[in-house]
């Protein structure tokens, strides 16, 4: 950090705590590792699809395409490897569809490796069971809207912009200009509506009352073990641990593990300059009050 006087400023961190309890993890660990080792006679497969990166509207037809595939294969049922921070409202809705439908007929687990926030957590949030890693992100319930304004820049380096539109609010959004107070409302008034809808989705995929959720829905990541003493995932674990599950839901003992291998969704076109990809890292410039 930068120190008061312009200075770089250090400050060291030392570890506290009880070291027996990372002893525990590892020992946990090690015998997931070791039960993973199973041999003999497979009972039924098991299909794990990755869900990663910024999730935008690309992700939601090759996602749909994989999990109707499975659900249309002779697999008994899925895993969701997920590591994604969230994204674009109308792809996180639509990818939740697809999940709903899919665990009507066969049951499905979210595991959460490294990332299952915001829209991520969405669609997790109505999976049969969620496991997550101790150290994971998970949680981040919420919404954001981000506008640039950049008229001040422009004005500044002589940028000028002749605007023909059909109406008022055709270029409502644009970083020419700001938003007016019309625009900045009807845009809270859609945010809130996302939120209730994100709180209501997350409250009936969880079995829990959506008073509850709404308390926990400031935006707040949690790591693994803060999200399942909150209930919002099921177990702690390792990718062995969400096997395990979806075996005690099938009923197998020894599944073959079978990984679908998602086709290019334009996902991994998405360069960390884009503005698609920035937005996510933003404060809000909305915030609604939840009261």
């Amino acid at each position: 950090s930068i120190g008061s006087n312009g200075y770089i400023k250090e400050e060291i961190v030392s570890p506290v705590g009880d070291y027996s309890s990372y002893e525990e993890e590892y020992q946990n660990e090690m015998k997931e590792i070791e039960k993973s080792f199973s041999e003999g006679e497979k009972d039924g497969k098991i299909a794990v699809l990755r869900v990663y990166g910024i999730l935008d509207v690309e992700d939601v037809l090759p996602i749909t395409k994989k999990l109707r595939e499975i659900e249309e294969g002779d697999y008994k049922g899925a895993i969701l490897w997920i590591d994604s921070p969230g994204g674009s409202v109308a792809a996180v809705t639509q990818i939740t569809y697809e999940i709903l439908r899919f665990k009507g007929k066969k049951p499905i687990v979210a595991y959460i490796g490294g990332y299952g926030a915001s829209g991520a957590y969405y669609i997790s949030s109505v999976c049969s069971k969620i496991v997550a890693r101790s150290d994971a992100d998970v949680g981040s319930i919420g919404v954001i809207y981000a506008h640039v304004n950049a008229s001040e820049y422009y004005r500044q380096y002589g940028f000028k912009f002749d605007i023909i539109k059909t109406g008022k609010h055709k270029d409502a959004g644009a970083d020419w200009r700001s938003l007016t107070d019309e625009e900045r409302e009807g845009i809270k008034s859609s945010i809130a509506d996302a939120f209730s809808r994100f709180i209501f989705t997350v409250a009936k995929g969880r079995n829990l009352s959506y008073d509850y959720v709404f308390e926990y829905a400031d935006g707040s990541v949690w790591s693994g073990k803060e999200a399942k003493d909150a209930k919002f995932i099921d177990a702690v674990g390792n990718f062995d641990t969400a096997i395990g599950e979806i075996k005690n839901l099938i009923g197998l003992k020894n599944p073959e593990i079978v990984f679908i291998e998602e086709e290019s969704s334009g996902t991994e076109n998405y360069s960390s300059e884009r503005w698609d990809v920035l937005r996510y890292q933003l404060e809000t410039t909305i915030f609604i009050d939840k009261s």
